[in-house]
């Protein structure tokens, strides 16, 4: 398609102006810088390959060689990252006006290395609360050079720069993953591939044996559904990531539209809502009771959020999340609203 968004992410440092102008003659049309900073300290304590310097003349490159459309990735909750340094970074961001910026949080694993040097809240990574102020101080900074929020962890110099894939995730769009590791999200179902080389190889193998081919009727169908297979979300699952989905976007979530989406399995013991007529009778108000009780239910939830100021409810019964405290407190909101949910459903 022509309007096609087709991303690469670059990391700086580990390309020069030829192989972008290849990657630009390939069809990508959209660039994604990992920064994460531009204080050489922070770079070298998170153990990132590039410096400063490199990020700098990485923005040069993706200047001359004519691509409006680029983002940066910035990362707050780095080790040895003080407030200064962060507000340095931000104002320097800002001066290279791209089109988009993403401001993540450090999440320490502790499976990994950093979860081995590091511990969360404890030095050289900054304190809890100062990890918040640095997201506080982004959503300022960025809001006033004139940057959408529109997201979470995500910032646009105007709508229509919003990031099309990541925005396609956050509605529940189709998608379709390629190579090791991807998934996919197709007809309202998840699947991924193969998350190790062997693994992939193997997978890859399979699907291009003649015999197993001849299994299936629809190859892609069957690409997909292979290795870890097929997943089947159930009601749960799916109105929990709808909910979760919806919240962390400044546009929110449409009570009404999802409600007519989810009609829960309602648990017979607790709840009053009738059983479905009998005779085939078309159940439309148990339906209409299910649904009330479940807009009660997420209205309760959300009600100390509301009366703190953190949650607002348009006169169209659109959720949205405050900026930027409400975002900031994003997963107590969620996490109150699916229990609400939880209570409620029988599966």
């Amino acid at each position: 398609a022509g309007d096609a968004e087709v991303t690469m992410e670059m990391d700086p440092g580990t390309f020069d102006s030829q192989k972008l102008q290849g990657f630009l003659s390939a069809g990508v049309n959209r660039i994604s810088l990992g920064v994460q900073s531009l204080d050489d300290d922070v770079l070298n304590a998170a153990g990132r390959p590039h410096s400063a310097k490199d990020a700098l003349e990485a923005v040069e490159r993706v200047h001359r060689a004519g691509v409006d459309n680029w983002s940066m990735d910035l990362m707050g909750g780095l080790p040895s990252q003080s407030p200064g340094g962060w507000e340095k970074t931000l104002e320097e961001t800002i001066g290279m006006r791209p089109a988009h910026v993403s401001v993540y949080d450090l999440q320490v694993e502790a499976s990994t290395a950093f979860g081995k040097w590091y511990s969360e809240g404890e030095a050289p990574l900054p304190s809890l609360d100062s990890t918040a102020d640095q997201f506080i101080e982004a959503s300022r900074r960025l809001g006033a050079a004139g940057y959408e929020h529109y997201e979470v962890s995500n910032y646009a110099a105007r709508p229509a720069l919003r990031s099309q894939h990541n925005s396609a995730y956050w509605k529940r769009k189709p998608f379709l993953g390629l190579g090791m590791g991807a998934t996919s999200f197709l007809s309202g179902r998840r699947y991924s591939r193969p998350r190790t080389l062997e693994a992939y190889e193997a997978w890859v193998d399979a699907l291009c044996s003649n015999d197993v081919m001849r299994l299936s009727d629809d190859p892609l169908r069957f690409s997909l559904a292979t290795a870890d297979g097929e997943q089947l979300p159930s009601f749960l699952d799916t109105v929990q990531e709808d909910i979760m989905l919806a919240l962390r976007t400044k546009d929110g979530l449409d009570l009404h539209a999802f409600l007519r989406r989810a009609v829960p399995p309602v648990k017979a013991a607790s709840r009053t809502v009738p059983p479905p007529p009998p005779h085939g009778g078309d159940g439309r108000a148990a339906v209409s009771l299910q649904r009330a009780e479940l807009k009660e239910a997420v209205m309760h939830a959300l009600g100390p959020f509301i009366d703190a100021g953190l949650v607002s409810l348009t006169p169209a019964s659109v959720i949205t999340l405050e900026d930027p405290h409400g975002f900031l407190l994003s997963n107590q909101v969620i996490s109150s609203v699916f229990a609400a949910v939880e209570s409620l459903v029988d599966e």
